[in-house]
This record gives structure tokens, C-alpha cells and sequence, in this order.
């Protein structure tokens, strides 16, 4: 499934059988004047319930749902009604207890948190993982499944790149740890996590508009790279790796 801000600032949901041989879609999932970010998704693999977030009227966070087979969808459901949210959202959930992680820019270039129990009929938050004018994109995230260490990436001051990290409850951040130092991120990255190793590896738009990574083995003491990907004059936005589970693996 497929999630994007459509015309008019709808939120929009494609979806498609094994294979990807036949696409169906656009099925509107918020109304006109609804989403005003691209979205974020998780899929609890237990239910099969999709849960997707998105920048809402006046700075507001709202969610959306589905059951298994995307008929009839619920929401928007406000995660934070105040004017808190400076940018598109990034969700992590934890299969192991339904835990929902999102993440946001914040008032004064902050970082922000809310989470919810499986449900999602009552949400906690924000929290502040960083409080200073330390971030200037969109956050990405990724989740640890076997130890629900959870990894938060943005572009940080002087175009640096920034990490922080939590472990499960979410009680007390680490971080920023720079990942690399100014000049190296023009864009909000993104990250995805191996089940199988643990090892992290995070995008970014890099000088000259290149796509450069970065990685790092589990724990996140050492970061590796970066290592250019695409050349200079490659990439203008931020990334996507193209994997449906870059977010919540």
C-alpha cells in the first residue's frame, strides 16, 4: 500500500497484489484540505492494520486506519491538535508490543515524539528528544524489532547530518551524535534497518546534489561513509529507499 498528498491536499492510498502486476487506486483517505505533508506509515503485522500520519490543518498531527483490505478507512483522529508540527512525519511501530513512534520537527527547529498503545485510541506526547535549534528537515526512523532500539535521523545545523536513538519506553534519548559534520546533508535522509544484522544505513541529498550513505553496525558508536551513490546533479529532494518496511523493520 501506497500513501501520497494528493489534489486539492487530500490523502490519497494505492495498493496492489503480490507481484505488483495490477495497481488500484487513488481511494481517498482524507478529504480535501486534510494533509498538508507527504505521510507516514506502519503496518502492524499481526492484524494487518495500517495506521498512516500526516501534517494536518494548522500545524496540527492527525492518523488515519484501516482494517485488513483498505474498504473503509477512520480518521483523521488529531495525535497533536496544537500548531506543534513543522514537517512531514516518521513512524516506527514495534511488533513485538504494537507500540506506535512518531516523529516530527517541532516548534523552533525542535524534535518531537508521541507514541500510543495498540489501538491508537489515545496518544502521549509530545516529548522533546531534542529541544534545541538542532533540526532542519523531515525525520527519518527505523526500529531494532529484536531489541526495539529505535534510530531517529535529520538534517542538523550547518547542513549536518544527525542521530538519535532510544531504548524501548522511550523514557530517555541519546543524542545528537553527528553522523556527518556541516556541509554534507541538503536534504531531510532517510534510513532503513536489517532484520538479519542489525546494520543501519542512512540517505541523504549530498553536495552538488549527489546521493550519498552512511552506516553504521548495531549500537551506532561508528558511522561509516559518506559514499556517494549518485553523482553530482543526481538528486534533488530527499530519498526513499525502496523498501515497504524501511520504517518499521
Amino acid at each position: 500500500s501506497v500513501f501520497a498528498q494528493g489534489p486539492d491536499d487530500s490523502l490519497d492510498t494505492y495498493w496492489a497484489t503480490p507481484g505488483l502486476s495490477q495497481w488500484s487506486g487513488p481511494l481517498q483517505v482524507g478529504a480535501a484540505a486534510s494533509t498538508y505533508s507527504a505521510p507516514g506509515a506502519v503496518l502492524d503485522q499481526s492484524t494487518g492494520l495500517i495506521s498512516v500520519f500526516a501534517q494536518g490543518p494548522d500545524d496540527s498531527l492527525e492518523t488515519y486506519w484501516a482494517t485488513p483490505g483498505l474498504s473503509q478507512w477512520s480518521g483523521p483522529l488529531p495525535v497533536d491538535s496544537a500548531a506543534d508540527v513543522d514537517s512531514a512525519p516518521a513512524a516506527v511501530l514495534n511488533q513485538s508490543t504494537g507500540l506506535v513512534s512518531v516523529f516530527t520537527q517541532g516548534p523552533g527547529d525542535s524534535l518531537d515524539t508521541y507514541w500510543a498503545t495498540p489501538g491508537l485510541s489515545q496518544w502521549s506526547g509530545p516529548v522533546a528528544v531534542d529541544s534545541a535549534a538542532d533540526v532542519f528537515s523531515a525525520p527519518a526512523a527505523v526500529i531494532s524489532q529484536s531489541t526495539g532500539l529505535i534510530s531517529v535521523f535529520a538534517q542538523g545545523l550547518n547542513d549536518s547530518l544527525n542521530t538519535y536513538w532510544a531504548t524501548p519506553g522511550l523514557s530517555q534519548w541519546s543524542g545528537p551524535l553527528t553522523v556527518d559534520p556541516a556541509g554534507g546533508t541538503f536534504a531531510g535522509p532517510d534510513a532503513v534497518i536489517s532484520p538479519s544484522t542489525g546494520l543501519v544505513s542512512a540517505f541523504a541529498q549530498g553536495a552538488g546534489n549527489s546521493l550519498v550513505t552512511y552506516w553504521a553496525t548495531p549500537g551506532l558508536s561508528q558511522w561509516s561513509g559518506p559514499l556517494q551513490i549518485g553523482a553530482p546533479g543526481t538528486t534533488f529532494e530527499a530519498v526513499e529507499p525502496a523498501t515497504p518496511t524501511s520504517t518499521s523493520t
